[in-house]
């Protein structure tokens, strides 16, 4: 499993909720390229628990299981962000 480092691009509700829009992340070729996220499920405030994919998550951890459009074809991400930190990351693993 691999984490990697991504900007996200959300809506924020005046209810508090988040909802991811868009990733932009470094391709394999190294360019920035932008991924829309088609749809997603929110599996946010769940508690202290270890994904499945391995990652560590507490009850604050946001946390999308997101489908991308990935050049016509739909990919599944897990999405993170911790929000003290504001910092965003992807597992496809």
């Amino acid at each position: 499993m691999k984490l990697r480092n991504v900007d996200v691009i959300v809506t924020h509700y005046k209810d508090g909720h988040v909802v991811p829009n868009k990733i932009r992340m470094t391709g394999d070729e190294g360019l920035r390229e932008s991924y829309v996220i088609v749809r997603f499920k929110d599996l946010s405030h769940r508690g202290t628990h270890i994904t499945p994919d391995g990652v560590y998550v507490d009850n604050c951890t946001l946390i999308f299981d997101c489908i991308i459009d990935m050049h016509g074809q739909e990919r599944l991400v897990h999405l993170y962000n911790n929000p003290p930190h504001q910092e965003w990351f992807i597992s496809d693993g």
